[in-house]
């Protein structure tokens, strides 16, 4: 099944401005690039990727939401990244929902105290 996300005018006409830009296509061609290792980050970062290659214990309390018919990245039914997690952790996958969740699920996202309140949350 494939999700199809309409966009209102609004929505597209905010994201759209950046299609001016006109770095814009080597930008993204770049980000895909580096996101699979085929090139080199922005060395202003180096010492941050770094750290983050170390994959720290993560320690605050963490709600990972995946989009179920997401076409870039497909969420596995074997949540693998459950070990980094220290903090009160929980991992959705949306029924319905493909990659970006924060536009297409706009009804599952609450406030941080809406979301912390519930208990399944405070303890693993």
């Amino acid at each position: 099944m494939v999700a199809v996300l309409v966009l209102r005018c609004a929505t597209f006409e905010r994201s759209a401005a950046s299609f001016d830009n006109p770095d814009f296509v080597d930008v993204v061609i770049h980000s895909y690039r580096h996101r699979y290792g085929v090139v080199p980050g922005d060395s202003a970062h180096t010492e941050v990727e770094a750290r983050l290659a170390e994959q720290p214990e993560i320690t605050i309390p963490t709600i990972v939401l995946l989009g179920a018919n997401d076409g870039v990245d497909p969420p596995s039914v074997e949540d693998k990244d459950a070990v980094h997690f220290k903090g009160a952790y929980s991992r959705h996958i949306l029924a319905g929902i493909g990659h970006n969740v924060p536009q297409e699920a706009q009804r599952y996202l609450r406030t941080q105290s809406e979301i912390c309140a519930r208990s399944e949350l405070r303890d693993r």
